[in-house]
């Protein structure tokens, strides 16, 4: 999940205006690291037998919302040099 937290990291700092709605960008970043997200989502499920697959998997799911939208924050704090 490193490579996706990276992926999102990155694609914030370039595409934030710093203006927007944070959920706006988190949205936009999203997608922008979808393909990252897909490999890593797999890569992490690959040892769990099925039934631990798919709970684990439903998890992070359910947090491909929230995860992004606290990169943008953070990032935004980053730039803005907000601690």
């Amino acid at each position: 999940m490193r490579a996706d937290i990276a992926c999102l990291a990155d694609a914030a700092r370039k595409v934030d205006d710093l203006k927007s709605d944070a959920g706006t960008i988190a949205v936009a970043i999203r997608g922008m690291c979808s393909a990252t997200y897909a490999r890593a989502r797999q890569i992490a499920g690959e040892n769990m037998n099925p039934q631990a697959r798919l709970m684990f998997q439903h998890g992070i799911d359910e947090r491909r919302f929230e995860i992004p939208t606290t990169i943008v924050l953070e990032e935004r704090k980053r730039a803005l040099g907000v601690t």
